[in-house]
């Protein structure tokens, strides 16, 4: 049921009363039906206001003792030489014996422990899911070897694996944000290296990263890992200066079961400090917290991981027992009254989460930012729809171009700065690491897009992110499923306005990842008049006397009740979009509604009010409702009892039940005044009046008009001008002050008009079923 099209014309307009600060989508066209289409918008700008202290600068000799590089090899003046940075060398054989160690004490632990038939599935899979995004991991690792912008294995402590990695900026034009950052690895295959795409894209929007590793089970158990952490961004506060860092925006972010660790290492630090001990570095040093799907309740989590195979035994191995699920869960600890003032002195904590991440469940980070907020931490969570536990931390960057989380994460970062922000907005589009099809078929390995035993469908397809693109989506352009329509009559009944509701949160959930802008209704007007009243289009319904050829129905008052339906369903899909929705997905939604014109036939007063009366029963019909939660006054008049009437709570919820709306606009008609029918009555007649479009054509020419070549149609200067002459008249409504956000063509392509078929061809590019078809007029 989904539709995107596209129209003539697209506007945003700042209106009155209900209407101000709203966006209306106006669209036009030269002829029929149609509905809207793509056109890209910028993504709305986050910020994150929150007060800090002034960070303190001890250095510690310790610290410069065990520094491996120098100060002439790290400092910023090192930047301006040119070749590359280094190749392999001492550090890399350290890293390289440290992940052998790992490696065999893991597969004795393994061993150990039995791997059975699901272990080996699962490695297999993560095998094939690493070969399938490969092309993107060789890059990073050129760059994170190669790069003269990375600063590998700089040392933070005396412990095997304490070290830290950083990447840095091109330009040195002043003292940069810093994200020391914690990598994931289910606490036993952590590494420093994980962090390096993020670490480079990051340093690509003038941001140092530094990633932290630390030791891992079963080199070390859980405070092993949150002490190395913790000295990891004791290094990072009191040395950053050196390398171009702002020691005052230094923020602190965790991925996976990073992020616990470093919440964990975040809180233990703010209970010290509570407690007057004497420390190398202070939370008020940190800006802000960023969770990336972690967990942070370890007392939800432990019968989850082994039901996903990290068995019961092994996870509590690695968090010392069960006696210590407590300390290591932040939020069971932050609810301790005795710690009260502890965890006050948190900083400003976000959480970022896929819905569909099933190594962590989202409501991890969810419930997790609702304690925060109840025991009064400044915390959100940030939650994004259909993305699993490596979407927004890998393929997601893998893909290029601009992703959500990413472009959040930079928002906040630069809040406040101008400058950042003004060059954030001119930042280039990423570069593609990996072909979409290998990301997808590696999605497909991981698990995400196999929902209930289903594959992607054509719009998981469709609505994938390309740069400069955002798909404007119609969820119904008149196409109701025949089952509902057998059932109970479809739009006649109000059982649709649940049926509608439940359709929709389908499409919310399946694509609100990528749809940024939903449009209920295509025309409420034209199913309502031509399907109800003149009975053209399905399910082709009208009084007798209109037609001999509909399918029953009442043209008296059918068309109403159809109208005030679609307004009922429009606004229940609203209403659950910004409920459950619209905070996660960032996104906006509205409705095209069709506006006619209409000209008084002459100057006679008569004439005037007809032509205002008919854009009432048009365009009122349906925008009155959605500005003041009414039909238009003359409606009611003329119409009387047939008018439908709508309950307290309905004019509520219909009343400015839109972010936008898209108008699709036709053209003019001449209409004068005539006396109301007393019989017969009908959508049609209510307005009482007649109308006409131009001057009417000969009805008989003996030449006849022969036959009309498509090919030699191409050569279309007609339809050239009437999109120029259209956009010079949208130009001047914006110099007027019309507020106006876009504008679409009716159509892209040619496509099949309805009843019309492809008799008529309103796209700007030929399409249909024969090339070089020609037509006879």
């Amino acid at each position: 049921m989904p539709t995107t099209s596209a129209t003539a014309g697209t506007m945003l307009l700042r209106s009155e009363e209900d209407l101000s600060a709203t966006r209306i989508l106006i669209s036009s066209s030269s002829e029929d039906e149609k509905s809207l289409e793509v056109k890209p918008f910028l993504p709305r700008a986050l910020s994150f206001n929150n007060t800090t202290t002034a960070a303190t600068t001890n250095n510690s000799n310790y610290y410069k003792k065990r520094r491996r590089r120098i100060a002439s090899d790290t400092s910023l003046s090192s930047l301006s030489g040119s070749g590359h940075h280094e190749s392999f060398g001492p550090d890399d054989g350290h890293a390289a014996s440290d992940k052998y160690l790992i490696t065999r004490l893991s597969f004795k632990l393994l061993r150990y422990i039995g791997v059975g038939y699901r272990w080996i599935k699962r490695f297999l899979a993560l095998g094939c899911y690493s070969f399938l995004i490969m092309p993107g991991f060789l890059q990073v690792a050129y760059y994170y070897f190669f790069s003269s912008q990375v600063r590998r294995g700089i040392v933070y402590g005396d412990q095997p694996r304490n070290s830290l990695d950083l990447y840095l900026p091109k330009n040195s034009d002043g003292p940069k944000p810093v994200v020391a950052f914690v990598t994931g690895g289910a606490w036993i295959i952590g590494y420093k290296a994980w962090g390096s795409l993020l670490g480079q894209q990051l340093s690509e929007r003038d941001i140092i990263v530094a990633c932290i590793d630390y030791r891992n089970f079963p080199q070390g158990t859980m405070s092993d890992m949150v002490k190395d952490a913790s000295q990891g961004i004791s290094f990072v506060c009191n040395n950053i200066a050196e390398y171009g860092g702002d020691p005052n925006r230094i923020y602190l972010m965790g991925q996976s079961a990073g992020a616990h660790i470093a919440a964990c290492a975040l809180l233990e630090q703010a209970i010290k400090e509570s407690g007057g001990e004497s420390l190398a570095w202070t939370v008020s040093q940190i800006k802000a917290y960023f969770g990336l799907s972690g967990g942070y309740n370890l007392f939800n989590l432990v019968d989850h991981f082994h039901s996903r195979g990290l068995y019961r035994s092994i996870f509590l191995s690695i968090m010392e027992g069960e006696q210590s699920l407590r300390q290591f869960s932040p939020e069971v600890m932050v609810q301790d009254p005795d710690i009260r003032n502890a965890v006050l002195l948190l900083p400003p904590i976000i959480l970022f989460h896929g819905t569909a991440d099933y190594s962590i469940p989202s409501d991890s980070s969810k419930t997790f930012a609702e304690t925060l907020q109840r025991v009064g931490v400044k915390a959100e969570s940030i939650l994004y729809e259909g993305k699993t536990h490596t979407d927004l931390f890998l393929q997601d960057p893998m893909r290029g171009g601009k992703d959500e989380m990413f472009e959040n994460l930079v928002a906040i970062i630069h809040a406040g700065d101008a400058e950042a922000l003004a060059k954030d907005a001119m930042a280039p589009p990423r570069k593609r690491l990996v072909p979409e099809f290998m990301l997808k078929l590696a999605h497909n390995y991981e698990g995400a897009t196999k929902e209930g035993g289903r594959g992607p469908s054509i719009w998981d397809t469709f609505t994938e992110k390309f740069p400069g693109i955002q798909p404007f989506v119609t969820l119904f352009h008149w196409d109701l499923p025949q089952a509902l329509e057998d059932e109970y009559g479809g739009f006649l009944s109000p059982k649709i306005v649940a049926d509608f509701c439940d359709y929709v949160e389908l499409c919310y959930k399946e694509f609100g990842d990528r749809v940024k802008h939903w449009i209920t209704l295509n025309e409420p007007l034209s199913l309502s008049s031509m399907a109800y009243a003149e009975g053209k289009s399905a399910p082709g319904r009208c009084s007798e006397w209109m037609a001999r050829n509909c399918l029953g129905g009442d043209s008296s008052t059918e068309p109403y009740i159809v109208g005030h339906n679609q307004l009922l369903a429009h606004a229940a899909a609203v209403k659950v979009y910004k409920d459950k929705y619209q905070a996660s997905q960032n996104g906006q939604i509205g409705i095209v509604v069709s506006v006619p014109w209409m000209v008084p036939y002459d100057q006679s007063e008569k004439s005037y009010a007809a032509a205002n009366r008919t854009l009432e029963f048009m365009y009122g019909w349906f925008m009155e409702p959605l500005k003041s939660g009414t039909y238009p006054a003359v409606m009611v008049e003329y119409v009387k009892q047939r008018l439908p009437k709508f309950t307290e709570e309905q004019s509520s919820m219909v009343k400015g039940s839109f972010d936008f709306i898209g108008v699709n606009y036709y053209s003019a008609n001449y209409v004068f005044d005539v006396p109301c029918k007393t019989e017969e009555l009908s959508y049609s007649t209510d307005p009482c009046i007649n109308r006409y479009g131009g001057t009417k054509w000969d009805s008989h020419w003996s030449p006849g008009i022969g036959e009309y070549d498509i090919k030699k149609s191409l050569q279309d200067s007609m339809r050239v001008d009437y999109y120029h002459s259209h956009l010079l008249a949208l130009q001047r409504a914006i110099k007027d002050g019309v507020d106006v956000r876009g504008f679409f063509a009716w159509s892209l392509l040619d496509n099949f008009q309805w009843r019309n078929g492809y008799t008529v061809r309103f796209g700007i590019v030929q399409g249909g079923l024969h090339k070089w078809a020609k037509k006879i007029l």
